[in-house]
């Protein structure tokens, strides 16, 4: 093997290629590989050949399939190993790897997201764009919504509209769902879209409306009208996954890591002021050691007294389940960031997350992910 990988992207510097594209070269380091990244643009599949001539040896070429325009089949490489990330799987089924999102895991984990609340109706809209993984994340969504027994409202895509005609659409649709909908966005933009017009569709986030869309790229989603919560996917495992199956024909999938809960789910589309207060911070302080007494304590001096009584009840009648559930569920997301993106040891990780000791990190991770968190972290950064 040579000691030059190609990546061809679709739109460089984008927060999602640069997350694969990361993951790739976590691999490469690993073979002391050079990784070169070639915009998609650039590239007709003459050109390749001739990129190709001009580079003989390669470690091999890692293709980005999602939004493509233009084919780029295994053949097109010869005796070049090739792999794919998100490429349509029957062009390269038995040719080349194929590494793509979990779609069905995607839509189970935004399907228990907007449950919480016990919405009116659930809700789905794609890209503007009739992009591959937009339409299959539809499709899972709302196959998941019918397994449940519940309707599932799809926005129509419409070929080649501007993104003033398929906000105007958007907002129309909106105002049309039953109060309370829980709506999921394919993708962060169409989120952003959603937030955006929300308000012409007499539509407030979360009191009215809740959603949740897909990727999870912060400086999208956090300045959104209203912040979404998103499911963050494992983009850099991808890009690792690809590069280490070059040559290799098995596919693989990668699931949602975990969601990124922000204020378009907060309280979940119920009223009360200060449930929606509560989650607030919850999340902002729940790793610094929050107890539910205290919580009701910071409440009162914020000018929303309530009784733990009353508390506990309402709490858990507009979210659906209790604020200690959602006090772990913090814990928890914030447990599994560090584990994956730090070397911070485990025992540091139960102090920085405010579990009280070890003993009660081990067993509230094992009980939500099934193994350890020393062995979490092993099989998450591979």
């Amino acid at each position: 093997m040579g000691r030059t990988l190609l990546y061809i992207d679709i739109i460089p510097n984008h927060p999602v290629q640069l997350r694969k594209i990361a993951g790739v070269r976590r691999y490469a380091t690993l073979r002391r590989w050079e990784v070169v990244c070639v915009p998609r643009r650039e590239l007709s599949p003459n050109g390749i050949r001739a990129l190709l001539a001009r580079q003989p040896g390669l470690a091999g070429v890692v293709v980005e399939g999602s939004g493509r325009s233009t084919a780029y089949p295994p053949r097109l490489f010869g005796r070049v190993p090739v792999s794919y990330i998100e490429y349509p799987a029957e062009e390269t089924a038995g040719r080349a790897a194929n590494v793509s999102v979990d779609d069905g895991a995607i839509a189970d984990t935004a399907f228990r997201e907007l449950s919480l609340g016990k919405p009116a109706a659930f809700a789905v809209l794609g890209h503007k764009n009739l992009h591959l993984w937009s339409s299959l994340r539809v499709k899972a969504f709302r196959d998941r919504c019918a397994r449940a027994g519940a309707d599932c409202i799809v926005f129509p895509v419409v070929p080649r509209e501007s993104q003033e005609g398929y906000e105007a659409r958007l907002a129309a649709w909106l105002a049309t769902l039953p109060l309370h909908t829980a709506v999921f966005a394919a993708g962060d933009s169409a989120g952003v879209s959603a937030s955006r017009v929300a308000r012409n569709a007499c539509r407030h986030i979360p009191k009215d409306m809740t959603l949740c869309s897909t990727c999870d790229i912060p400086e999208v989603c956090e300045n959104a009208p209203t912040p979404i919560t998103s499911i963050h996917l494992d983009f850099e495992r991808m890009g690792w996954l690809a590069a280490k199956a070059l040559g290799k024909t098995e596919n693989a999938s990668v699931g949602p890591l975990f969601v990124a809960r922000r204020q378009s789910t907060a309280g979940h589309g119920r009223r009360e002021p200060w449930i929606l207060h509560a989650v607030d911070v919850i999340r902002a302080e729940a790793c610094g050691g929050l107890s539910i007494d205290g919580l009701i304590s910071r409440l009162g001096r914020d000018g929303f007294a309530v009784s733990r009584r009353n508390f506990d009840r309402r709490f858990r009648e507009a979210m659906g389940h209790t604020a200690n559930e959602e006090i772990l569920s913090v814990r928890l997301a914030a447990a599994t960031e560090l584990l994956l993106n730090s070397r911070v040891p485990v025992m540091a990780v139960c102090d920085f997350c405010g579990f009280g000791t070890h003993a009660a990190f081990d067993a509230a991770f094992r009980k939500r992910y099934g193994m350890s968190p020393g062995a979490w972290r092993a099989k998450n950064s591979n």
